[in-house]
């Protein structure tokens, strides 16, 4: 009889712990977003904008290679077509070279 109430017992206690975390980690997450969202800008583009796209810095290993009087931007570019919300089919207005997808 002990051992069926500890068992019941620590069942509940179990569940009951579980329940804390799981709801102070979504009160965590919520405060995480917040601050996170604090420091962003909502940008919206379409297709036929002019940009400037980032030239990501090249590594090999664990050094990047990127000199300092590298450009870090190319264009300007033409958003061409919406792949999805926030990716477009770029296209570099000065030789009409497509970038791809950014």
């Amino acid at each position: 009889v002990q051992i069926q109430e500890y068992k019941k017992n620590l069942i509940n206690n179990l569940r009951y712990a579980y329940n804390i975390v799981k709801e102070h980690a979504e009160i965590e997450k919520f405060k995480q977003k917040g601050k996170y969202d604090r420091h962003t800008t909502d940008r919206r583009y379409a297709e036929g904008d002019l940009v400037w796209v980032a030239i990501p810095t090249k590594q090999i290993g664990e050094n990047s290679i990127a000199g300092k009087l590298q450009p870090h931007y190319q264009g300007p570019c033409r958003l061409i077509k919406q792949l999805t919300p926030s990716t477009f089919t770029v296209l570099r207005i000065n030789d009409n070279i497509q970038l791809g997808a950014t």
